[in-house]
């Protein structure tokens, strides 16, 4: 026994949309409607790969002497960043999907 659409929760609603054979599946039509949650998570995943590989590059170049440290924690914090960004593209997406009607 299946639940009705407006029973299901943002998640459930947003493959129903992915997988719609008809014009909302349509993926330019898919992206057109989430874009705004799209770009962001992008952008986060990214900042999170910059961040993750400069503090492996200060791990990397400890025995160069001086403030070997400081790239690790800048590392950190863009990653932290980049997942914040990630988090807010992807309420985005889930916020706009739970809307009924959308």
């Amino acid at each position: 026994m299946t639940r009705p659409a407006a029973a299901q929760g943002p998640l459930a609603r947003l493959w129903a949309e992915f997988t719609d054979p008809g014009p909302r599946g349509d993926t330019l039509v898919f992206l057109k409607n989430h874009l705004d949650g799209i770009g962001p998570g992008c952008m986060g995943l990214l900042f999170m790969a910059v961040g993750i590989f400069v503090a492996i590059l200060g791990v990397k170049s400890r025995g160069a002497g001086g403030k070997w440290f400081v790239p690790i924690i800048f590392g950190a914090v863009f990653a932290l960043a980049g997942f914040g960004v990630f988090r807010l593209g992807v309420g985005a997406i889930f916020r706009k999907a739970g809307r009924d009607g959308s």
